[in-house]
């Protein structure tokens, strides 16, 4: 009975605290709840951190700066997740990624890498994120032509996005209006 009675407590107090868990490393975890974490023997003897196997994309024509950059920065800091760097069009034929860009992420500690979608269409961005079931989300300029067109087609074919697209609008925030409750 003092067994059940202290798995009970453990669980009220994780159902407490499960909002501020979401953003902790499972040995945290773990260790809130008195649970002894259990240990994963690595495959070929080396263990893959977390950042390397989660991902963000960032989408776009590689321009450093803008909306859609700080909140793929801020997605990765936050997730604990590396960033992909996903150039197509004209951004393939430009050095890799910018030097200001590069420095600005490892300051942030965020491991980077560079994909190039040689074609540039809708078939390519399909397969590179078909190919990499790490991706978290793909964050990119809601003026990008290549993200409108995969969000459109793969809605108008009748499928579901399995990463979550998220575009950010760059400019003034828009007006609201104010309201009296009065």
């Amino acid at each position: 009975m003092r067994k059940l009675s202290e798995d009970f407590r453990r669980m009220l107090d994780a159902l407490a605290h499960q909002d501020a868990a979401e953003y902790l490393p499972m040995r945290d975890k773990y260790r809130q709840l008195g649970i002894v974490q259990p240990r994963v023997p690595a495959a070929d003897g080396a263990a893959e951190s977390a950042a390397t196997r989660r991902r963000v994309a960032l989408l776009g024509d590689g321009r450093a700066a803008g909306g859609h950059l700080d909140y793929a920065i801020d997605a990765c800091r936050r997730q604990r997740a590396g960033l992909d760097i996903v150039l197509h069009g004209a951004a393939t034929r430009k050095p890799a990624h910018p030097q200001e860009l590069s420095e600005r992420l490892r300051r942030q500690g965020i491991d980077a890498r560079v994909v190039k979608l040689e074609s540039g269409n809708v078939q390519a961005l399909n397969e590179y994120v078909s190919q990499h079931p790490s991706l978290l989300l793909v964050v990119a300029p809601a003026a990008d032509a290549l993200a409108r067109a995969f969000t459109e087609s793969t809605l108008s074919r009748g499928q579901r996005l399995y990463v979550p697209m998220v575009m950010i609008q760059d400019g003034p925030a828009p007006l609201v209006p104010s309201m009296s409750f009065a």
